[in-house]
Order: structure tokens, then C-alpha cells, then sequence
């Protein structure tokens, strides 16, 4: 596991814990009987984090209550925030599990955190009455595993499919084809992006996708202007490259959950 992982949930935790995230926990206990027996984000997280079978009931209680309220998208990220610290121990013990030379590991630590969140997205409380600890583990192991493996088995074809792409970006001949997004106005867009994905999509993610694919900024030149930490160009160009179409396809189910299918903006 990279020390990043550790680094992003000690940033998270910190923020689970200040004032302004406790003042929104405090309104949020009313709603919800077992978040009413606990004064501050700090107790519940000691709950969660005592796994004696005495336990069991409460963890669980509290598990569908920050589903429910994350379900419901209020409180700006923060019972997102709250699941991950609640669930670092079992998402720490995942990231242990996993590696793959198609991934970096900052990309293998966001991808345990997105998959994990995609999870509690779409779980359906109503159709899971019991075990949701164990539901949430075991979907996102298979959504981890199964990201993997299709990233795996894809690699080899990428490649060689990347190195055609970037010949046709100087390829006069490919300047008059264009996606429908190309089509699209672009503040538009970006403005569609920001209300539908903003909160579920990392910023520097979507700053990727709309400076290489709206706004048309080769992914090169994208590497020389962002790349600030002397890692080499490549190295920084195969990561983004990558993750540019993991957030794509993120991208796309988030518009299509939001506007349908047959939307134009879907068309990323």
C-alpha cells in the first residue's frame, strides 16, 4: 500500500473532525436514532472501529444510516467522508491485495476509493435488510478485481491503439473528424460536468478530461504543462492516458444516470 492512501484518508479524517463537518454531523442526528447517541463524528468513528461481536448491531446501524444520508447528497461530501474513515480498516486491507503493472499506485489507491463509493451509491437499502458491511466488502472487491482484470487484458491493445491516436492528432487529415462532444458548446458542457459530477468525480480528473477532449489540448502537451514533480513525460502521459478514460467512462455513467441515454452530452 503507498504511503498516498495513508496520506488521503489522514487529509479525509481531518476533515471529518473539524468544526464546520461537526456542526453538519450535529444536524444530521436527529434524523437518524443511533447517529443521536453519539455527540461528534469522533465517538461514531470509535464505534465503527471496535469490531467486538457486541458490536455487530450498532456498526451495522450506523453503516445504513451514512448510506442513507450519502444517498441523499446533502452535507457536502461529508458522510461520503465519513464511510471511508469508518471503512479504512477493510479498504486498507484491499489495497494490500491489489497491484498491476497497468497502474500506478496513486491510481490503485483511487481506484479502492471510487469503487468503494460506487458501491454505497448504488446499493439499494430496501433490497439489502441485513449484513450491508458485508454486501459493501464484497462488491467492491469484485468491482476492484474486476476493474483489474478488463485494464489487464485491455493493455496490450491500448497501447498500440494510443500510438495511432497520437499519429492522427498531427494527421491533417483526421482535423475535420470530430465526437459529437467536440460538437457541443463547451462552457455548456463543462457547466453540465460540474453540476452532475463535481462531487463524484476528483477536480483534477475532470481538469484532464475537459482540457484534452473539450477544450482540445493534445494529452502532451497537457503532461509538459501539469507536470511539476521531474517524473519523466512518458511515465506521466501512460498514468493520464489511463486514467482520462477511466474518468470518461465514469463520466458517461454519471450522464447517462442523470439525463438518459440518448442525451448528446453523453457522448464523451
Amino acid at each position: 500500500m503507498s504511503a498516498t492512501f495513508r496520506e488521503t484518508f489522514q487529509a479525509v479524517r481531518a476533515q471529518v473532525l473539524s468544526a464546520p463537518s461537526n456542526a453538519l454531523f450535529g444536524v444530521a442526528r436527529a434524523r437518524h436514532g443511533v447517529l443521536g447517541k453519539h455527540a461528534t463524528a469522533q465517538e461514531l468513528l470509535d464505534v465503527m472501529h471496535d469490531e467486538s461481536p457486541g458490536r455487530w448491531s450498532e456498526r451495522e446501524a450506523v453503516t445504513r444510516s451514512l448510506i442513507a444520508e450519502q444517498q441523499r447528497g446533502a452535507a457536502g461530501g461529508l458522510w461520503a467522508s465519513l464511510l471511508l474513515c469508518a471503512y479504512y480498516p477493510m479498504l486498507s486491507r484491499l489495497r494490500h491485495r491489489i497491484y498491476g503493472h497497468a497502474f500506478d499506485d496513486e491510481d490503485l489507491d483511487q481506484l479502492v476509493i471510487s469503487c468503494f463509493l460506487q458501491v454505497v451509491a448504488e446499493l439499494d437499502l430496501a433490497e439489502v435488510p441485513d449484513r450491508t458491511a458485508l454486501r459493501l466488502r464484497q462488491r467492491t472487491e469484485r468491482r476492484v478485481f474486476k476493474t483489474l482484470r478488463l485494464e489487464q487484458d485491455q493493455h496490450r491493445g491500448r497501447a498500440e491503439l494510443d500510438e495511432e491516436l497520437v499519429a492522427n492528432e498531427d494527421d491533417p487529415r483526421e482535423a475535420g473528424k470530430r465526437s459529437r462532444v467536440e460538437e457541443l458548446d463547451p462552457e455548456e458542457t463543462v457547466a453540465l460536468l460540474l453540476d452532475v459530477a463535481g462531487d463524484q468525480v476528483p477536480g483534477s480528473n475532470l481538469d484532464l478530461v475537459v482540457s484534452t477532449m473539450l477544450k482540445k489540448e493534445k494529452l502532451r502537451a497537457y503532461v509538459a504543462r501539469v507536470n511539476g514533480e521531474g517524473e519523466p513525460d512518458e511515465r506521466v502521459y501512460q498514468r493520464l492516458k489511463r486514467r482520462r478514460s477511466r474518468t470518461v467512462n465514469r463520466l458517461r455513467d454519471l450522464l447517462e444516470g442523470a439525463l438518459g441515454p440518448r442525451s448528446e452530452a453523453c457522448a464523451l
